[in-house]
């Protein structure tokens, strides 16, 4: 992305990267689902990692929630993901907006053998909208440029109840 602010009468250029948050559906989640953690990642090996968890209820069985994930190479081939083989744990959570949220996490991939610890850049980017959420930049930290990288993480559904890991 490119561009130009202006900041008290000066024009400064600036440029750098952005996404776009594009949603094909925003449909209801189901009565035992309290939310979603969702991950955008661009690793630099060119990859990049889409992974999502529908969460159940507070207090249900985590290893029932809904997963999906894919891993898109440089050339955009795609790999599915097999769910039941990805884990995901949260390391660490903040007070966001009154809200505990997870700011840390591993995933856990052993189908293609990676392992990142995903943490959020600045953590105060809470949403107050109609549906409320938290949204941002995150980093990928992991042993090599396949499991290294940037990106950003989508948390809704969170009360003041401690987040479920899987």
């Amino acid at each position: 992305a490119s561009g130009e602010l202006s900041i008290e009468g000066q024009t400064i250029t600036v440029s750098g990267d952005a996404w776009l948050d594009r949603e094909w559906g925003s449909q209801f989640l189901q009565q035992d689902q309290s939310g979603w953690d969702w991950f955008s990642l661009h690793l630099d090996s060119g990859e990049k990692l889409m992974l999502f968890q529908l969460r159940n209820q507070a207090g249900e069985n985590p290893s029932r929630n809904y997963l999906h994930g894919v891993l898109i190479g440089p050339n955009g081939a795609k790999t599915p993901l097999d769910s039941a083989l990805v884990g995901l744990e949260v390391l660490d959570t903040s007070t966001v907006s009154g809200r505990i949220l997870p700011m840390k996490w591993r995933i856990e991939l052993p189908q293609i053998e990676r392992q990142f610890v995903v943490q959020a850049l600045h953590e105060n980017q809470w949403m107050q909208v109609d549906f409320p959420y938290w949204e941002g930049v995150v980093t990928v930290k992991g042993d090599g440029p396949e499991n290294s990288g940037r990106g950003y993480m989508e948390l809704t559904g969170y009360s003041t109840a401690t987040p479920a890991s899987r």
